[in-house]
């Protein structure tokens, strides 16, 4: 019976991680103006350029980092990894670019940061 409860919970959550992704996904889209695979295919540079509004590169940016931790939930690590870092290029971009400032950019970024050097575990001296 716990089997069947646990499989049950783990079609619900995969269920739930699909609609998140859905509608992150949508939300990318209106952002995108119907440029979704032209921006896909961009260098970070000329995406923050097409884009042109802060506000909204911001949140595509966002909009990466939330589908890189659905799908880092739903245990697909590698394209979360790939994911998570186009949207924190495009946060450094706009950053510097753009001189965007804003407290959850520079929290994810900070994060990301804080992460790939634990990942990397403890420096080796010779």
């Amino acid at each position: 019976m716990e089997h069947l409860f646990a499989s049950a919970y783990q079609a619900s959550a995969r269920a739930t991680d699909s609609v998140k992704l859905e509608y992150v996904l949508r939300v990318r889209s209106e952002l995108s103006a119907g440029r979704a695979d032209l921006l896909a295919l961009l260098d970070v540079p000329s995406l923050v350029q097409i884009l042109r509004d802060p506000d909204a590169v911001a949140a595509y940016a966002e909009t990466l980092a939330a589908e890189a931790s659905i799908r880092r939930a739903a245990g697909e690590e590698p394209r979360a990894t790939a994911i998570e870092q186009r949207a924190l290029s495009i946060a450094l971009e706009l950053r510097k670019t753009l001189q965007y400032a804003d407290a959850e950019l520079d929290a994810f970024i900070d994060a990301v940061h804080a992460r790939d050097g634990a990942d990397a575990g403890p420096a080796t001296s010779s």
